[in-house]
C-alpha cells in the first residue's frame, strides 16, 4: 500500500512537505517552487511562506515526471534567466539547507551541469540541473523521474554524498520506522 504523506506525515512539529520547504527557503537557491497535485486543496495551505510559489500539477496521476515538467515550466516563467535548479521531493526527511548549499557549491566548483545526491548504493534527489537540461526535463514522461537524464549524462555529473537520502517515506511502515527513530 502506498501512502501519501505530503500533507499528513509529521516530522516533529511540521509535515514532511513543510520540512522540505523550510530547507529550500534557508538555502541560497531562489525562487522556491512547490509543485502540488494530489490533495492540492488541503496541502496548499502548508506552504506558508509568501515568497514561495505554489504550482498545481493537474497531471499528477502520471507520476513524478509531470511534477518535473510543471515545476520547470513555472520556474522558467517566474525567473526566465534562471541558470540552474535543484529538484527535490518532500518525502526525504533528512534534507537540509546545508545539503542543498553543498550541491550548489559542488556545481560551482566542478562546472558540471548535473549534481546528484549519492546515497552510497544509488544516486538521486536532490539533484541540480543546469539550464541546458531544462528542455529535456520538460519532455519527461511517466513515473521514473529524471533517471534517464542522469544515466545519459554521467560525464557531466558530479555527486554529493548523502547516505541518508536513501531514506524516504512511501508507506505507513516507512513513516512508523521514522517516528520510532
Amino acid at each position: 500500500m502506498r501512502v501519501d504523506f505530503t500533507g499528513s506525515g509529521q516530522l516533529g512539529e511540521v509535515t514532511l512537505l513543510q520540512h522540505s520547504l523550510m530547507a529550500a527557503a534557508k538555502c541560497a537557491a531562489t525562487p522556491v517552487v512547490a509543485v502540488l497535485g494530489y490533495d492540492w486543496g488541503r496541502i496548499k495551505y502548508e506552504v506558508k511562506d509568501p515568497a514561495m510559489y505554489v504550482v498545481y500539477n493537474n497531471e499528477w496521476q502520471e507520476g513524478i515526471c509531470s511534477s518535473i515538467r510543471a515545476g520547470t515550466s513555472a520556474m522558467l516563467e517566474i525567473s526566465p534567466g534562471i541558470k540552474r535548479a535543484i529538484y527535490m521531493v518532500c518525502d526525504q526527511p533528512h534534507i537540509s539547507a546545508e545539503l542543498l548549499d553543498r550541491i550548489m557549491r559542488t556545481h560551482t566548483h566542478t562546472g558540471k551541469g548535473i549534481v546528484s545526491s549519492d546515497y552510497g548504493s544509488a544516486i538521486g534527489t536532490p539533484v541540480l540541473f543546469s539550464r541546458k537540461y531544462f528542455s529535456e526535463l520538460s519532455l519527461l514522461n511517466g513515473d521514473s523521474g529524471a533517471k534517464s537524464i542522469l544515466r545519459k549524462y554521467t560525464d557531466d555529473m558530479a555527486n554529493v554524498y548523502f547516505p541518508l537520502g536513501s531514506i524516504d517515506i512511501d508507506t505507513m511502515n516507512d513513516y512508523q520506522r521514522l517516528v520510532r527513530q
